[in-house]
């Protein structure tokens, strides 16, 4: 998520007929290349008859059962409430966007956690200076599927005060539409670039159709393994 003079850029650790009509099997543009990739590879799965693994790809698309994030105490947040917060805030406007919802259970146990957020002063990636950033990867093994990710997220601008409420919230929706499935998009939106003077605290009403589709894409992937698993 680039700013036009703070960047909030995202980083990736990419991973590598059923009666449905084809149109079924293609996300639209604008979806994050993993979650893409693993769709891909669930229908795919699919098509060889291992209906557990597409069952657990599409179930990964759709962060079936709660996102559990362990948030990291920092010098700004020692005790990580601010950060608690901001995630849980962030989370819910995501599910007040979608009409459902987006489940985020904070841990207090960094091992009991998928997803690990960070918070900090500053921060630079490849030599920019950035406002936040995720690494992370989606993961299927044979049934079993999951997200692993750590999402840092800047506290102060480059004038060193700290960010404003809603720039901070729409860097936090922007790493978690991430991992809800979503690109990069445009200036407009959550997942565009973020300008600290302006930011944008709610999902475009286009940002919400493209997670929308995505998610029914992913339902329609999920309903097709049960379906070819109850008939085998």
């Amino acid at each position: 998520m680039r700013l036009r003079a703070l960047a909030c850029l995202f980083g990736l650790f990419v991973l590598v007929g059923t009666g449905f009509a084809q149109k079924a099997r293609t996300m639209p543009a604008g979806t994050e290349p993993t979650a893409k990739a693993q769709f891909d590879r669930g229908w795919r799965q699919l098509d060889k008859g291992r209906y557990q693994e597409a069952l657990a790809a599409a179930n990964l698309i759709l962060l079936n059962g709660p996102l559990k994030l362990y948030v990291e105490p920092s010098s700004t947040d020692p005790g990580g409430t601010a950060t608690k917060l901001l995630i849980q805030k962030a989370a819910q406007g995501w599910s007040d966007a979608l009409g459902e919802n987006i489940d985020v259970v904070i841990c207090t146990d960094s091992s009991a956690a998928s997803v690990v957020v960070r918070s900090m002063d500053t921060m630079q990636l490849n030599g920019r200076e950035v406002a936040g950033y995720t690494d992370w990867k989606r993961w299927v093994h044979g049934s079993a599927s999951g997200v692993k990710a750590v999402i840092t997220l800047r506290t102060r601008g480059l004038s060193k005060n700290c960010l404003s409420k809603g720039a901070a919230l729409q860097a936090a929706m922007h790493e978690l539409g991430h991992l809800l499935g979503l690109d990069d998009g445009p200036q407009n939106g959550i997942m565009g670039l973020l300008d600290p003077a302006n930011p944008v605290t709610k999902p475009s009403r286009s940002e919400v159709q493209l997670l929308t589709e995505i998610r029914n894409q992913a339902r329609q992937l999920l309903q097709a393994a049960r379906l070819k698993e109850a008939a085998s």
